[in-house]
């Protein structure tokens, strides 16, 4: 691991910590139930979609995690698996993963589930 690798892990787990939200999620293969603090992004909050523009998307709900966070979900969004996470008492269906551009940290996007 680089040191910039060890920053970014350390920076993330700190500001998790004091910022984000428990997330919960049963891998829909059986496995056992994993839970992480995540960044959670809801409908409520603004998107940034330019200098001082801001949009609001009522059906975007998404969560921010790093890479050794919720082992599996990505591969198994990817194979068209729609999986369920539990953030803030609201239950997401998951239906894609992104990888943000340093690798270690992904975005599963996601809806209500059953709602």
């Amino acid at each position: 691991m680089s040191t910039f690798d060890g920053f970014e892990a350390a920076l993330f787990g700190v500001t998790g910590a004091i910022f984000g939200d428990l997330a919960t999620w049963t891998p829909s293969n059986g496995t056992l139930q994993q839970q992480a603090r995540v960044f959670f992004k809801s409908p409520n909050d603004p998107i940034s979609i330019g200098q001082n523009k801001f949009e609001y998307r009522p059906y975007d709900y998404s969560i921010e995690y790093y890479i050794n966070q919720f082992q599996g979900l990505k591969e198994s969004v990817d194979k068209g698996i729609i999986e369920e996470i539990t953030v803030k008492d609201i239950t997401l269906a998951i239906r894609e993963v992104r990888t943000k551009f340093d690798g270690q940290t992904f975005i599963a996007f996601g809806e209500l589930a059953n709602g």
